[in-house]
């Protein structure tokens, strides 16, 4: 009955709220409903920077990002929706991630806080800052899925991803080895996450 009643009141909250009916409907199955994505492959939007979220969302929508499944739902929105999600998501708590591969981490720890000086791989720290929280360029990397982390990172290194700014992590992750891109995709995903802003 408890369960009954808790759901009844999370409806009538998201019927309250436009912005919370929208992530449940569109946003809810791949990201989660706030925005702490369970299956690896999907990323967490939770307290990523809004300026970053708004340029990624549209991205999509403008066709600077490609994905089959991402840009049909960004184009059937309003751009006020598009503001209201980026605003919904940049306020959430992000969880800690989950490293599966845990002997990848040192190395990983090593390319993220000091690069490669003789292959010019730069520290990812560098942007990202050393505490993973990123910047309004550079995202919050800390507590991302591993599994995604890795295929942007291969999808920057192919050249297949062109939206980053000034073509930076085109350039770096070009210079990363694949040994490289696990490692660090597997650093990130298990790095403790500040709190995100109130």
């Amino acid at each position: 009955m408890a369960c009954m009643m808790l759901a009844a009141s999370l409806a009538a909250a998201d019927e309250q709220d436009p912005t919370r009916a929208l992530v449940q409907t569109e946003c809810a199955h791949c990201h989660g409903s706030e925005g702490n994505a369970t299956p690896p492959s999907f990323p967490k939007l939770a307290g990523l920077q809004h300026e970053y979220l708004l340029k990624q969302l549209n991205d999509y929508r403008y066709g600077r990002r490609e994905s089959a499944t991402m840009q049909p739902i960004v184009e059937s929105l309003s751009g006020s929706q598009v503001q209201d999600l980026a605003d919904y998501f940049s306020r959430q708590r992000r969880t800690i991630g989950t490293p599966y591969l845990k002997g990848m981490v040192p190395l990983g720890r090593r390319v993220y806080h000091q690069g490669d000086r003789e292959r010019g791989v730069p520290a990812c720290a560098g942007c990202h800052r050393p505490d993973g929280g990123g910047t309004d360029r550079s995202p919050l990397i800390a507590g991302q899925n591993s599994a995604y982390v890795l295929v942007q990172l291969r999808a920057f290194h192919n050249d297949q991803r062109s939206n980053d700014r000034g073509q930076l992590m085109r350039t770096t992750a070009a210079r990363m080895t694949e040994q490289e891109m696990v490692a660090v995709s597997e650093y990130v995903a298990g790095m403790d996450v500040i709190p995100a802003a109130p």
